[in-house]
């Protein structure tokens, strides 16, 4: 009876989610887990910073656009820590809402090129919704660093 329905999941994708103060790995049937992909999410506003964009990478890799979701990532580009992931979870949601769009376009006038080019990056994924940007992004076409220049025109396409 088990084998059967082990056959019958092997071909699902099922999203669980949970919250628990237990180690999943003991509380989970050892056959369902290895089929699974565990995330243990933390907080955005951990001290330590690696905790924290680790956190916002696994929103971003979890793909749950929540509103609660969405205006934690902006709150979390004020980390200087966090914001590229932020923006990176931002983009994987798909997140072109006008106010996050805003948000990341600050950022395209950083001082760290690695910063600038994301923004570009995610603005370009969200096509036609990132056009509140558009000046700004036009902007970063005199950059001195080609794959920004590049960057920033296939987004403004």
């Amino acid at each position: 009876r088990r084998r059967r329905v082990l056959l019958w999941g092997m071909g699902l994708t099922i999203v669980l989610i949970g919250a628990t103060t237990e180690n999943p790995s003991f509380e989970l049937n050892a056959a369902l887990l290895s089929r699974c992909q565990v995330f243990v999410l933390k907080r955005l506003d951990d001290e330590d910073p690696r905790v924290g964009s680790a956190a916002a990478h696994a929103l971003g890799e979890l793909g749950v656009k929540d509103e609660s979701v969405v205006a934690a990532l902006v709150r979390s580009l004020e980390n200087p820590a966090l914001r590229v992931e932020a923006i990176r979870a931002l983009g994987a949601l798909g997140a072109g809402e006008e106010p996050v769009v805003r948000a990341i376009a600050r950022y395209l006038g950083d001082p760290e090129a690695r910063l600038r080019l994301e923004a570009v990056r995610v603005l370009g994924s969200f096509g036609p919704a990132a056009a509140p940007a558009s000046q700004a992004l036009a902007q970063r076409l005199s950059e001195r660093d080609s794959t920004l220049r590049r960057a920033a025109a296939d987004a403004l396409i």
